[in-house]
């Protein structure tokens, strides 16, 4: 498999203290059901550590809307280790296929819909680092990724769930604004969460950018990885890890459903 992108050291508005491991890694966009699978097992592992989910027989985590054709995997590995990983979804605005965060915020996101907002929910991300604080070069390249799938989609607004704890360094680090109150969300064990939001295209005309804008818009993604991407169709899916964990959740009624 050919690299597709080496994180290079950039000017941002990142911690001083960054693992020299992001600066070895390669990112790719997902083509196949090993990758994606992989992927969300990963997010499975950082999130039943945290707290956030509890174990499930499938050893498997992701959001039932994610299994869609407009969703993008994106990961990132180090060697043959897939090391950090996030996942982008593009509003299908159909009543019975909501973003994730409609279980907890519909009426902040129907009002931006209202609005001929195009959205898309960002989501899943784990790192085997663990920390935010040693993940977070990779986390920024992981966006630039998913900003260039959004701006091929012509999406509004990037929306995106957090900690409370976290919303400060999304804010300065990507020029996010919150977007509605705190709240408790059942999909992750009933956990703080905070809605933020990107516009997406007032911060390509503002003067000057923020640096991770200037940054992304600089260093552009070839498109045509989006359009190989992994498209989660029934053919692609059958009898695979995640048709299993779909009727898992089906016959459970699982929280997970939504999240």
């Amino acid at each position: 498999m050919a690299d597709q992108s080496v994180t290079k050291p950039v000017s941002l508005p990142i911690p001083k203290r960054i693992s020299m491991d992001d600066q070895f890694l390669s990112f790719y966009v997902a083509t196949n059901i090993q990758q994606v699978t992989e992927a969300w097992r990963l997010v499975y592992q950082s999130y039943v550590k945290s707290h956030l989910i509890n174990p499930n027989p499938h050893s498997i985590h992701t959001a039932m809307p994610a299994v869609g054709l407009d969703t993008a995997v994106i990961f990132g590995r180090k060697n043959s280790a897939m090391v950090t990983t996030l996942s982008a979804f593009i509003d299908r605005c159909q009543p019975d296929s909501r973003l994730p965060l409609d279980r907890v915020y519909a009426a902040q996101l129907d009002k931006l819909r209202s609005q001929n907002c195009q959205l898309m929910e960002v989501g899943l991300f784990a790192d085997r680092r663990g920390k935010l604080t040693r993940s977070v070069e990779a986390l920024y390249e992981l966006m630039r990724y998913v900003f260039h799938f959004g701006c091929q989609h012509q999406v509004t607004d990037i929306v995106i769930g957090v900690h409370p704890h976290h919303k400060r360094f999304y804010k300065r680090s990507f020029g996010f604004e919150e977007l509605g109150p705190t709240l408790n969300y059942p999909a992750v064990n009933n956990h703080a969460v905070q809605l933020l939001r990107g516009d997406v295209k007032a911060a390509i005309d503002r003067q000057p950018r923020h640096p991770t804008v200037q940054h992304y818009l600089d260093n552009t993604v070839d498109q045509k990885l989006y359009t190989d991407r992994f498209l989660f169709t029934s053919e692609q899916i059958k009898g695979t890890s995640i048709e299993a964990y779909q009727d898992y959740l089906d016959q459970h009624g699982t929280l997970e459903q939504a999240g």
